[in-house]
């Protein structure tokens, strides 16, 4: 258990608390309208509305890479991010806001292999509601969205069932070779990844992650799990890898 003790300094104060550093909806806005106000930048990228969430609130969707003649953009294979499915992960938005640096940066040329080879979709906030309203898990509808993959409902959960169509029409036009989801987690520490497990090629969800930790130290591979329990199905790890791996 951990206790603190505060002394209010004025009277009739509202004070408020943070579980983490705050990263707030109106700070993703302020981050991509600063992408944008770049004239390099906004060209690698371009953003719209992917659906409203139950609120009226935009769940936006980005879209990234580099222009080429139609035969190598037809080539290029999908990549699809997320992050904030679960408001009260606020780290999952700070990764997300250096994954948009990063991607977007006209001067690094790994971000520029990547955009030239993928066509990367970025959802950046898949829970806008909840985390306007300060929820800490669940979206306006009382709903964990993270458990609500296998079969969303269009009207009680826009944004993944608008995010899972979107997912489904990059795999059928161009095969999808990579869908991450960023969270946070309340015990663990280090920067680790879930992932499933393929018994014929258990290397199939690990080879990613594994390459990753010899490229960060700031990874850990040996924080990975790659179990998948009954409890996960509707999730989008599971039902993703179950629907959309052939």
């Amino acid at each position: 258990t951990a206790t603190f003790t505060y002394k209010f300094k004025h009277d009739d104060d509202t004070m408020y608390f943070a579980y983490c550093f705050p990263y707030t909806y109106s700070d993703l806005t302020n981050d991509i309208a600063e992408l944008e106000s770049d004239p390099e930048r906004r060209k690698l990228f371009s953003r719209k509305v992917l659906c409203k969430t139950l609120a009226g609130n935009d769940c936006e969707v980005l879209t990234i890479t580099e222009k080429a003649e139609f035969e190598k953009m037809k080539a290029k294979k999908g990549i699809v991010l997320s992050a904030r499915v679960h408001p009260g992960e606020v780290v999952g938005s700070w990764m997300m806001r250096g994954v948009l640096k990063f991607l977007t940066d006209p001067d690094n040329k790994e971000a520029q292999l990547l955009r030239e080879n993928f066509i990367i979709k970025v959802i950046p906030m898949m829970n806008p509601d909840g985390v306007i309203n300060g929820n800490y898990r669940c979206s306006l509808a009382g709903c964990d969205l993270n458990r609500r993959w296998k079969v969303p409902h269009k009207n009680l959960h826009p944004t993944i069932w608008h995010t899972k169509k979107l997912i489904k029409d990059v795999h059928d036009e161009r095969g999808l070779v990579l869908y991450c989801d960023l969270h946070g987690h309340s015990r663990k520490q280090n920067v680790f990844m879930y992932g499933c497990n393929n018994k014929l090629r258990p290397e199939e969800c690990r080879v990613f992650p594994l390459i990753l930790s010899k490229l960060s130290k700031f990874f850990h591979f040996g924080s990975c799990r790659f179990g998948v329990q009954k409890s996960k199905e509707s999730t989008a790890r599971v039902s993703l890898y179950k629907e959309f791996r052939s």
